[in-house]
């Protein structure tokens, strides 16, 4: 690894780029294709433009894709806020973006949560005819803190869901509109083109339609499934080992599998019992076969969770009055 503040030049820089390459070896990019999804539409953004568009992002899930998954030629080609966090930042940029390379194509990735920060800025485009082009990745929710929920908290949801009607116990039985805020309607009122997609097959006839608006900005709007979105499967293994010896060079090595977040050493049948998260069953079968049989496996068993019941932290202070 390069230690934090070492300038990186000549050999190094080559030697930082192999470990890089590795690295994405080692852990390739996958994500579910036989539905819409962030990553998806990212790659189709790329295939559309060659890669040569200039991409700027909001934060959160929708950065992450942006930046893993477009393939970016050459330098100020993806314009970022990076680990500020700050929501709303994409489509100021967009703008100025377009201003500084009007042949250029300018595409704002963005989130619903994020686009509501700062989409009053559309009337600025508008106003000025600046034909940027607005995606707005809509799964209804804040997708990156949701996210976190999920893998750490026990799914306990809090503040994350923007589904109309879902914040509040008092709205409970209402009736929304299906679409709420209509993003559509609401890029229509600052005269700019929206269109929303809802299927894979649609996606090249918006993307040629907003290419063609070249006097205002065009909205394209995504419908995610949010329940699509991230790592969805929770899985138990045990591990049998060839050599149990080998426990301690096992356990380093499961140590650079990301998707494995605990390991224990128990009593009973198992060498090992591991717990894992992948984004479905197809990606845990390709963890199970690519990432832990070649560790030296003589066998495994797996256990998939369908839900968490319960989740709690130890009453320590209780503990300690017992004690008493």
């Amino acid at each position: 690894m390069i230690a934090e503040g070492t300038t990186l030049t000549g050999d190094k820089v080559e030697g930082w780029m192999k470990e890089v390459r590795t690295l994405k070896d080692r852990y390739p990019l996958t994500y579910d294709q036989s539905r819409l999804t962030g990553p998806y539409v990212i790659e189709q953004i790329d295939n559309f433009t060659d890669s040569q568009a200039i991409i700027t992002t909001e934060v959160g899930q929708n950065q992450m894709w942006a930046a893993q998954y477009y393939h970016y030629r050459r330098p100020r080609q993806f314009l970022s806020s990076g680990g500020l966090g700050t929501m709303g930042y994409g489509l100021g940029a967009a703008i100025g973006a377009k201003y500084g390379c009007p042949n250029q194509l300018v595409f704002n990735i963005a989130g619903d949560g994020c686009f509501r920060m700062n989409l009053n800025e559309l009337a600025t485009a508008s106003r000025y005819n600046v034909p940027i082009i607005e995606v707005v990745l809509n799964n209804h929710v804040l997708g990156m803190v949701r996210q976190w929920q999920k893998l750490f908290y026990g799914k306990r949801y809090a503040m994350t869901n923007l589904r109309a009607g879902a914040l509040s116990r008092r709205t409970e039985g209402m009736e929304y509109p299906q679409y709420t805020p209509d993003f559509i309607k609401l890029a229509e009122s600052y005269r700019a083109k929206g269109i929303r997609v809802t299927k894979k097959e649609e996606i090249a006839a918006a993307f040629e339609e907003a290419k063609k608006n070249t006097k205002a900005p065009t909205v394209i709007e995504f419908i995610i499934d949010p329940e699509k979105i991230g790592y969805e499967t929770c899985a138990y293994i045990g591990l049998y080992l060839k050599d149990p010896e080998q426990f301690d060079t096992v356990t380093e090595a499961l140590k650079f599998i990301p998707e494995v977040v605990e390991c224990h050493f128990t009593t009973g049948q198992y060498d090992m019992f591991i717990k894992i998260y992948a984004k479905n069953n197809h990606h845990l079968l390709e963890i199970i076969h690519d990432k832990l049989q070649p560790l030296g496996l003589s066998r495994s068993e797996t256990i998939i969770s369908f839900r968490e019941a319960i989740k709690r932290q130890m009453p320590i202070m209780d503990l300690a009055n017992d004690e008493d």
